[in-house]
């Protein structure tokens, strides 16, 4: 596949069964795969260097080696689609201490 790629992203909370749906569409890769759509979820995106911010050079982080148009080309392995999952885009939701912010998500 040449040309433009459609960027889906499930940036569900925690809490929101963000998990179920990351295990089925992670166990669905194969089929998924095979109707154009290339799924990326913590599995992948945990890993060092992974992080959305790191491959796409957002707040601190520093300018990566693609840039976002041949990143999401990369991503998309001649595909038409890829799928992003990650509900840590949005902060943590404990402190290291381990005990819950209040409000959620409010420092990182």
């Amino acid at each position: 596949m040449t040309g433009q790629v459609s960027v889906g992203l499930h940036l569900g909370v925690h809490k929101t069964a963000s998990t179920h749906l990351q295990y089925t569409l992670r166990n669905s890769s194969e089929a998924l795969i095979e109707k154009g759509v290339r799924y990326y979820g913590p599995d992948f995106l945990r890993l060092r260097g992974r992080s959305i911010e790191q491959m796409f050079g957002l707040g601190t982080s520093p300018s990566p080696k693609r840039s976002t148009a041949d990143q999401i080309a990369f991503l998309a392995k001649g595909d038409g689609r890829i799928l992003i999952s990650e509900e840590n885009f949005f902060g943590p939701l404990l402190e290291r201490n381990g005990k819950g912010l209040i409000p959620p998500y409010s420092g990182g």
